[in-house]
């Protein structure tokens, strides 16, 4: 007999069976410990050379371990192995472009709806359509990974599958799918790369898009708000001012470049003074800062023997002209005229 206790005996065989459940998580192999160290004791009863044969009955704590995971359909393993990491990332990266691919080309175009379609609330609502359509592009695309069937351009370009089961997923190898009694997914490299390629030059585009606009965006803002120091600002809202002036009290037809918007207006009644000769000069206060790249300058006309005529108050803007070749230029334009 024995000099070891039923006790001793079952403890041990559990530990074995505790270690080799270590990949399924503590809690299930919590349960499962407790469950076959109930059933050697009830079959012990105490008696030790009887607990060493029922736990030989059970065999191997390996063997066990991996029957009870087969049988409970659990994942037992240590993990992926590096290859398959490698082919997992390399996977989803290819899927996750494609997803995205789609839906950015759609925000481009809902933001060009949105800020250009009239009324605004139609352009809304258009952007929000194509939006929300767009997001059923990844919905399908990624549909492999959610259902473990198929296989998604990634996929058939790495070689993996996902293969689920009740309580059970794994990225395996395509070729392993065999030794598991399953069959490969169906494969189409040529649509894959076609459709990887075609994603990526769509994402491609969107990136030079947005990075182009935000390239102008910015060269712009820093013309406006800059436009030389205040100093040269000062100077050159006032200087478009003066040369209106000279042009009109000059006779020149083509005064056109000098103003914009509503201003144009106001020139007509200025050159009508002009031509009777009404006006024959001008004094210029200094401008005053209304924004960034915005300037008011107050306009006292003149009549012969510098008589003041009228007065007036002309806004003006710093203008960007973005020219071939991305080369910038800017000049001062007059967008408002009033009397007071």
């Amino acid at each position: 007999m024995s000099d070891r206790s039923a006790e001793t005996v079952i403890t041990s065989y559990l530990a074995g069976l505790r270690v080799e459940l270590t990949g399924i998580g503590a809690a299930d192999a919590d349960e499962i410990v407790t469950e076959i160290g109930a059933l050697l004791r009830e079959a012990a009863d105490g008696d030790a050379d009887r607990a060493t044969l029922e736990a030989a009955k059970l065999g191997d704590a390996a063997q066990l371990a991996a029957g009870i995971v087969a049988e409970r359909g659990m994942d037992a393993s240590g993990g992926l192995t590096t290859s398959e990491w490698w082919r997992l990332g390399v996977a989803a990266t290819i899927d996750i472009t494609i997803g995205l691919a789609v839906p950015a080309a759609a925000a481009v175009a809902a933001l060009v709806l949105g800020g250009n379609l009239q009324p605004p609330v139609a352009g809304v609502l258009w952007a929000a359509a194509i939006l929300g359509v767009s997001l059923l592009w990844p919905w399908y695309v990624w549909r492999a990974w959610r259902t473990g069937s198929g296989a998604s351009a990634g996929m058939t370009l790495t070689g993996v599958a996902v293969v689920r089961a009740p309580g059970f997923r794994r990225i395996v190898r395509s070729d392993d799918l065999a030794s598991l009694g399953l069959r490969s997914p169906r494969r189409n490299v040529v649509a894959a790369v076609a459709i990887t390629a075609l994603a990526a030059a769509l994402l491609l585009a969107v990136g030079t898009i947005a990075a182009v606009q935000a390239q102008e965006a910015s060269i712009i803002s820093a013309f406006e708000l800059s436009g030389g120091d205040e100093a040269a600002q000062r100077s050159g809202a006032q200087r478009a001012v003066a040369d209106l002036y000279e042009a009109l009290i000059g006779g020149h037809e083509q005064v056109g470049s000098f103003v914009t918007g509503p201003a144009s207006a106001g020139v007509l009644t200025i050159k009508s003074r002009t031509d009777t000769g009404v006006v024959r000069g001008v004094d210029l206060a200094e401008p005053e800062r209304l924004a960034p790249g915005v300037w008011t300058v107050a306009v006292h006309e003149l009549e012969a023997g510098d008589v003041p005529a009228g007065r007036l108050k002309m806004t003006v803007n710093r203008r960007i002209v973005i020219q071939p070749r991305g080369a910038i230029a800017g000049d001062w334009v007059i967008t408002d005229i009033t009397e007071y």
